[in-house]
């Protein structure tokens, strides 16, 4: 006779955002996966689970997963479960005025305005706003764990011909970010890899490079401006030189601009 199947699972998380359910067991892991936006309400009821044991994941963007092993009984009365989600960053809306504004977090793409959920890791961070003809917008902004925050941009426009008596802009030309130049948008390039040299002594910190993207788009003159000692450094330093970015631009002209990534590295939570 084949084993009894529980009528229900029912469960509950404490978290006003998207979030991701799983079941599964030694058997047959994770065979139960569904994605919850946050507008379906908790307890969220689980049919046909079958008695036995099980491991309950419940995943959110943002927030530290929370795991449980539960044994659900042959008469199928399994107790609601409830998990409270842990947040381990922040969560920051990006708004723009006029909307349709490239967004740029410590020097990565994200996005176009309005972004309803950007999540930021503990600390400070520059966004800045950008689009040709209007003057860029740049705020530092220091991000704790589980706040929620707005930001709000007003761009002005800018006259994007050349002054009389100014050279206009040629290709390759490295020129300063700032009025009529489009910013670069790094478009291949994983972040750099947690450094197996780092791993024994559970090295951490943040690294800053300046750069210069060329014309072509390519990273070339990279310098270290903030230090998170030399392992971590030269993990962020052989990343960068692999990535790509569609170029700078000025008058229609791809140009050459200084450029700063900003990546943090911590030790993996499984080491």
């Amino acid at each position: 006779m084949p084993p009894a199947v529980s009528n229900q699972a029912v469960f509950s998380a404490s978290t006003t955002t998207a979030f991701t359910l799983s079941f599964g067991s030694q058997r047959r892991p994770w065979r139960y996966s569904q994605f919850l936006p946050s507008k379906r309400i908790a307890p969220r009821v689980v049919p046909s689970i079958r008695p036995g044991p099980h491991t309950v994941r419940v995943a959110a963007a943002g927030f530290a997963d929370a795991e449980l092993g539960i044994v659900v009984p042959a008469d199928g009365k399994s107790p609601p479960l409830r998990f409270v989600l842990q947040p381990i960053a922040a969560r920051v809306r990006i708004d723009s005025v006029p909307p349709g504004v490239a967004i740029s977090v410590d020097g990565e793409h994200t996005g176009v305005t309005p972004l309803d959920m950007v999540l930021l890791e503990p600390g400070r961070h520059e966004i800045r706003l950008d689009r040709e003809g209007l003057r860029p917008w740049v705020k530092e902004v220091d991000a704790r764990i589980g706040e929620s925050f707005a930001v709000e941009a007003r761009l002005q426009p800018v006259d994007t011909g050349s002054a009389p008596g100014l050279e206009p802009p040629q290709a390759g030309m490295l020129v300063p970010l700032g009025m009529g130049v489009t910013p670069p948008r790094k478009v291949s390039g994983e972040p750099a890899p947690y450094p197996e040299e780092a791993r024994g002594r559970k090295l951490q910190g943040a690294v800053t490079v300046d750069m210069i993207v060329t014309e072509d788009g390519t990273p070339i003159d990279v310098t270290v401006v903030e230090s998170g000692g030399e392992v971590l450094n030269r993990a962020l330093l052989q990343a960068v030189r692999g990535w790509r970015y569609e170029p700078a631009r000025k008058e229609g002209v791809n140009v050459r601009v200084h450029w700063r990534a900003r990546q943090i590295f911590r030790p993996p939570t499984s080491d």
